[in-house]
């Protein structure tokens, strides 16, 4: 059985992931497979430095100050899984995955790469709705970055609409079932054949015979 790591809420405003990945985890672990669940804390995202800083920041600061990518790591350490999931949600529009995946009915897709360590790590991306921040959060936002935040990253100016991606059919439990058959079918069981390029699992060399005919 694969032990797997599923990690969430790199960017907080993609409610929507977590909800996909919390069904996904459920038919993962119903395969008989351990899946550690882990998710980043506000404070260390991009929006969360924006939100807790007691004066404006340069987008520089920003991103001097956040600790995702060391959060991310911390998990790999303390759960040493043997896959890894990261749920996103497209922070763009369908125009996006028609650009990036060339089909129109594209509505998710799974990346991975090797790690230093020779497990594999993937990102799973899915479409969503979205809609814009609160005013009041917005207001909030455009204060602590002097209003560069707006122009230059779209998940500091708005939000998964779980009611609205529902409405287009796309479900969290729909997804799940997609994003597992992946997971299960395919990524598990080649999951020693990436260690073994790696050489984490060495392939027993048969013994040499001591005689001959």
């Amino acid at each position: 059985m694969a032990r797997v790591l599923f990690i969430v809420n790199e960017h907080p405003n993609e409610a929507f992931a977590i909800s996909v990945a919390r069904e996904t985890a459920k038919l993962v672990r119903a395969a008989g497979h351990t899946v550690a669940w882990r998710k980043v804390p506000r404070e260390a995202t991009y929006l969360g430095v924006i939100l807790d800083a007691d004066r404006a920041l340069s987008h520089e600061d920003v991103v001097r100050r956040k600790k995702t990518a060391e959060v991310v790591e911390g998990f790999h350490k303390e759960v040493k899984p043997e896959l890894t999931y990261k749920f996103h949600c497209t922070p763009h529009d369908e125009l996006l995955w028609r650009k990036s995946y060339k089909r129109a009915k594209a509505d998710f897709s799974i990346r991975g790469g090797r790690r230093k360590d020779g497990t594999h790590s993937y990102t799973v991306e899915m479409k969503a709705v979205y809609k814009p921040f609160p005013k009041r959060l917005d207001d909030r936002i455009t204060s602590k970055t002097d209003g560069w935040a707006i122009r230059r990253a779209s998940y500091l100016e708005k939000t998964t609409s779980q009611s609205k991606t529902r409405e287009l059919g796309l479900d969290p439990e729909k997804f799940a079932e997609r994003i597992a058959k992946v997971i299960l079918k395919e990524n598990i069981p080649k999951r020693r054949e990436i260690f073994r390029r790696r050489g984490r699992i060495k392939k027993k060399k048969p013994l040499l015979k001591r005689w001959r005919k």
